[in-house]
Formats: C-alpha cells, structure tokens, sequence
C-alpha cells in the first residue's frame, strides 16, 4: 500500500486542533503517519494534540516544537520535509476534513499527478455552514477551470500570483520536493501558489471539484480568507527575494520544459490529420 503522510502546522491553535485531529483520525482511509510542527506555541495546544493521538490510540505521529519559531511558510516547508509518505496531505489546525478526504483524493490520482487540490465548504468560527465555498470565494470559475486544466495556462496565472489553490486542500507527490525545497518566495507569495507552480511547469497539476474539507473563517488564521491588514511577520521569514528576481528565477529553471512544451504542441498542429 502507497505510504501516506499528513503534514499539519500548528501554532497557538488549542481552539480548535481537537477537531482537526479527530477528523483526520475518522478517515475512511487513515495516514500511515502523522506530522505536526508548532511554532512555539504559547498555549496548551501540543498538551491537546498529545491528548487526542492519546485518545484515539494513534501511535504514527511525531511532533516537532519549533524554538524560535519560523513562521508559517518555513513551517510548512519544515513539516512537509520530515514527511516519509509518496503523498503528502497538508493540513490547516482549524479545518475540519470530510471522513472519505484521504480515499476520495487518492482515488483522483492521475499518473503524472504532483499536486492534486480540491473546492472546499466555508463555515464560521462555531462550525455553522456559510452557504458558500472556497472556489466561489477566489473566483475560480467554470471558464478559469477550463484554463487551469490546461497547465500552461496554470503556470502563467500563478506566476504573477494568481493563485486559486487553497493549501489545506493540496495533496503532495513527494517527487515534487526535488525542485519545490527550498521555499523561496516574495512578500504576499504563499506556500500553496508556490508548490502549485512547481506542479503546473512539470504537467503536473490537477484538481478535483468535491469539497473535501470544511474550511474555517474566525478571527485569529495567520492566513487565509479573514486574514486582514498588512502585518505579515508571523507568515514569511527574512529570507524572501524580489519579485523580479523570483520570477527570473522560476523561468530559468523551467525554461527548457516550458520550450519543450510548445515544440510538442507545435507540432500536433503541423502534423494532425
């Protein structure tokens, strides 16, 4: 059986990492293990996820507590790089994810799959359904789905950050590591949009439109859809480069095997009957 590992950041998350962690442990398909990184956490939150691995007699999991802290990005980097599984769920602390998640994602898998994302349902700080749900939210549309099963297309978007993948819905092939690690990336530039381009310029992004996950809107999410104003201190490191030069960057990487890309296609169209 394929190994699969979860890889959940955490950080002052004790209102809700019981939830999370107990929908995860319901799944019709359980992980072969279990990664959490918190970033130094300043309330009970460890003491909880302790408890309810305790609880559910779920022993595959480790724990790394982060001191200094390295904020979110770098914590995700951390968490996904201590991952063993050949697909890799990345995980919120205040979601809530369906029981059939894993099976339902796995099941989409496309042979030269990196990243699979799904839709997700929004619910507020109490759980309650919002009637409305992350694609509706950033705009991904019929017409931009139609764009984004063409992965050049994808690649484009998301390279001046137009970004319409949602973090806690992406499952990771881990041969997508090689190129996407380090996480390098400018200010307003997230993990998600960044794994997803790695993805797009190898032919490798997909989508599932099942909503896989209830997704959480309350007061305190470092990111995500209710996170407000401009103090992104505890999301990115000091270590972020320019716009331009990410941009140099990315395109000097895939340049070959985004010419390659347009040689095929050019020649589809000089020779199809």
């Amino acid at each position: 059986m394929t190994k699969v590992s979860v890889a959940i950041c955490t950080y002052n998350g004790q209102k809700y990492i019981a939830e999370q962690l107990q929908s995860i442990l319901r799944q019709t398909r359980l992980p072969d293990e279990i990664v959490i990184c918190d970033d130094n956490s300043r309330d009970r939150t460890v003491e909880i996820i302790q408890s309810t691995f305790k609880e559910h007699s779920f022993e595959k999991f480790k724990i790394e507590i982060n001191k200094p802290g390295l904020r979110t990005i770098k914590n995700f980097e951390k968490a996904i790089s201590l991952c063993s599984g050949k697909w890799i769920f990345l995980s919120d602390q205040d979601d809530i994810w369906n029981n059939n998640k894993i099976e339902t994602m796995l099941k989409a898998l496309k042979w030269n799959t990196l990243l699979l994302f799904s839709n997700g349902r929004l619910i507020d700080q109490d759980g309650n359904d919002l009637h409305a749900t992350l694609w509706e939210h950033w705009g991904f549309t019929e017409e931009q789905q139609k764009r984004w099963n063409n992965n050049p297309f994808a690649f484009k978007d998301l390279l001046i950050n137009k970004n319409f993948v949602t973090g806690a819905t992406v499952l990771l092939n881990r041969k997508i590591l090689k190129k996407a690690l380090p996480i390098l990336v400018p200010n307003a530039y997230y993990h998600d949009a960044w794994f997803a381009l790695h993805a797009a310029a190898s032919d490798g992004l997909h989508f599932i439109r099942d909503c896989t996950i209830n997704y959480r809107i309350h007061s305190e999410q470092q990111v995500g859809i209710s996170r407000k104003g401009n103090d992104m201190s505890s999301v990115f490191s000091d270590d972020n480069i320019s716009n331009e030069a990410f941009k140099q960057k990315i395109q000097k990487q895939y340049y070959n095997s985004t010419l390659q890309r347009k040689i095929k296609t050019l020649k589809r169209i000089l020779f199809r009957k």
